[in-house]
């Protein structure tokens, strides 16, 4: 099985810049006036750009979560890892 190698700061870095990204909102508060077909498919448009941007919003979260939890876990192995080593090492000497 290949190696893994998580940088924990790299990882505090994405979660910083999702966070960001997630915070930011484009300005969509605009309406469309006026009658007919061009009016009908503008406004359609525009509820598809609010479903991609709702779906995109969530993906960015879920990202963010994944991030934290990986970041954490690897914190609790290595922390674990370092106890048992240091176990090791006092049975040793």
């Amino acid at each position: 099985m290949d190696e893994i190698k998580i940088d924990p700061q790299v990882l505090a870095d994405e979660i910083t810049f999702l966070r960001a990204l997630s915070a930011s909102k484009l300005s969509t508060d605009f309406g469309i006036s006026g009658l007919g077909k061009t009016a009908e498919q503008a406004q359609v448009l525009l509820n598809s750009f609010l479903e991609i941007e709702t779906s995109i919003n969530s993906l960015i979260d879920n990202i963010i979560d994944f991030l934290v939890q990986a970041k954490s876990g690897f914190i609790t192995v290595d922390e674990a890892s370092a106890e048992i080593l240091s176990g090791l090492l006092k049975e040793i000497e």
